[in-house]
């Protein structure tokens, strides 16, 4: 159930898109619905799961990303309700069909829990990172909006305005699992911070979502380019550090 769910879910995402980027006029219900219809097959396909495998489904890369494009989609239709999102929509969605790309290429199934998830520690761990790369897909998203539609002065600005603001938000989300994390490292490993591939990755990504953070200090002319284009990388970066975590 979860699969068909997963497909057409999949598929709606891809309808969606070519509409956002060849339809030029369509009315605001109709823009909403289109949303609406695959975040909700989306948000089936991660109820199923949590059904079938009997826990919260948060740590193999196929159901982390199915959750992970479901609260970008549900952001994206409420957010839609209150200001204007059409011309972000095409990116955030390009962004949600990568990821049920990747997913393509691993297994998809709904598996047995790798960890103890009763320990809430682990949960507040995983969905607080997932509240975080929301945010942070958001803001690559914008980045990607600012280098494709290459707006200067005020317009240019106001875009890589709400880019850092959520990924100091998302990032503010990322540092709040990291302790989390650090307390269940304790709970299961004995030790608040115990070195391996998902360690490194962690404290990669963390790293350069600051270096991304800092790019506005470079300053001189094309400064936001530069920022917008390690931006759009840190999309490619979220999706290697969810690959190492992969079992």
């Amino acid at each position: 159930m979860y699969l068909l769910c997963f497909y057409l879910s999949f598929s709606f995402y891809l309808g969606l898109f070519f509409v956002l980027l060849f339809k030029k006029n369509y009315t605001d219900l109709f823009y909403k619905v289109s949303i609406a219809l695959p975040v909700l097959f989306n948000g089936m396909t991660f109820f199923c799961m949590t059904l079938k495998s009997g826990h919260l489904p948060t740590h193999y890369l196929f159901e982390r990303f199915v959750e992970l494009s479901f609260g970008i989609g549900l952001l994206l239709l409420v957010m839609s309700f209150f200001e204007d999102t059409k011309s972000l929509a095409r990116y955030i969605i390009m962004m949600i069909l990568i990821l049920f790309g990747v997913c393509l290429f691993f297994p998809k199934m709904a598996k047995l829990p790798a960890y103890r998830y009763k320990h809430i520690t682990a949960q507040l761990f995983f969905q607080f990172e997932v509240l975080s790369f929301i945010l942070v897909v958001f803001a690559c998203a914008f980045y990607c909006m600012y280098l494709v539609q290459g707006k200067a002065g005020d317009g240019g600005l106001e875009i890589i305005f709400k880019a850092r603001l959520y990924l100091i938000i998302g990032f503010l989300f990322f540092l709040t699992s990291q302790f989390f994390g650090s307390i269940w490292s304790l709970q299961g490993w004995g030790d608040y911070w115990v070195w391996g591939k998902m360690s490194f990755a962690s404290v990669t990504l963390w790293f350069y979502i600051m270096y991304v953070i800092h790019n506005k200090c470079v300053g001189g002319i094309g400064y936001t380019l530069f920022e917008a284009t390690n931006g759009i990388l840190l999309f490619v970066m979220l999706i290697m550090y969810r690959m190492i975590w992969q079992p």
